[in-house]
């Protein structure tokens, strides 16, 4: 019978270890000193990210005032503002001979054949394609 008892406390200690427990039941003061430790640099490295950020918000204010100051002498309170620049009217489309639909240069136009060379590979004819829908 003692013989058994020892036989399965063996046996036991044994499957604890392959299965990990005997890592977990095993921890000492020393593990815990390790944790305790990376808790403290943990915290100390938050804390300094905090301050870095403090002052990265004060680094950014600060070139804000002198933004807006640069912005003041640059433009004094009675200044006017500056004229917008003048757009220019978009270029009138021709419409093409061809297939009667406009078309900034009729003589490019696909349906030439002279200008077979630039149709691209899933290009139809005009007389095969469907009629755009009007709205």
């Amino acid at each position: 019978m003692q013989k058994t008892f020892t036989d399965r406390t063996k046996h036991n200690k044994l499957t604890a270890k392959a299965t990990g427990h005997g890592i977990a039941n095993s921890a000492t003061n020393a593990s815990m000193d390790k944790v305790d430790e990376a808790k403290v640099a943990a915290l100390a490295i938050a804390e300094v990210a905090m301050i870095m950020q403090s002052n990265q918000e004060k680094q950014f204010k600060h070139m804000m005032e002198m933004f807006k100051k640069a912005m003041k002498a640059n433009n004094p309170p009675g200044a006017t503002a500056p004229a917008p620049m003048p757009t220019l009217p978009p270029k009138p489309r021709k419409v093409c001979p061809h297939f009667k639909r406009p078309h900034s240069k009729p003589d490019k136009c696909w349906e030439l054949k002279a200008n077979k060379a630039d149709r691209p590979a899933n290009w139809k004819p005009a007389a095969e394609r469907k009629p755009r829908e009007q709205s």
